[in-house]
Formats: C-alpha cells, structure tokens, sequence
C-alpha cells in the first residue's frame, strides 16, 4: 500500500478540528488540479474532486503544496510503516 487515500487523510484532520491545513503531494497534476490551476478532464477524476472540494470548506484555511518524488522519501517510509499495521 503506497497511501493512504487523501479523503481519508483530511477525514482525520475533520475530526479533530484542524483549522489550518497544509496538503503535499507528489503528484503535481493533482495538487495544481486542487489549487484550481488546472482543469481536471479525466472523468474518473472529476467525483474525487468534487468530493475534497467540498471537504475544503471544513477548513478556515488550506494550502496545497507540491514535493517532487525525489523529496518526498519519508513520506514512503511512513506509508510503508502504516501498511505493516
């Protein structure tokens, strides 16, 4: 399991009342799709984004940040541990 899906990630940050949040990704076209830069055109996507643009009212403020692969190696390493459990 490489991640946890992102609806999931911010149902927690919901629950716990998170007014600010800060989302990174490795996948830049999602992230730019998020901060509305792009259009998403893959139908299969266009649900999902309904669904975190509806989830982004929960928060007074959110920000959307990409991390190149590279970069983004302790996020693998803690995915890989949460898969264990």
């Amino acid at each position: 399991m490489r991640h946890v899906p992102l609806g999931s990630k911010w149902q927690v940050a919901i629950d716990f009342k998170v007014e600010l949040l800060k989302v990174y990704g490795d996948l830049a076209l999602v992230i730019h799709q998020l901060k509305g830069e792009w259009e998403t055109r893959d139908h299969k996507l266009v649900p999902y984004q309904a669904y975190i643009r509806k989830l982004i009212e929960f928060f007074d403020d959110i920000s959307f940040h990409h991390i190149p692969r590279e970069e983004n190696q302790m996020d693998d390493a803690l995915a890989m541990l949460a898969s264990m459990f």
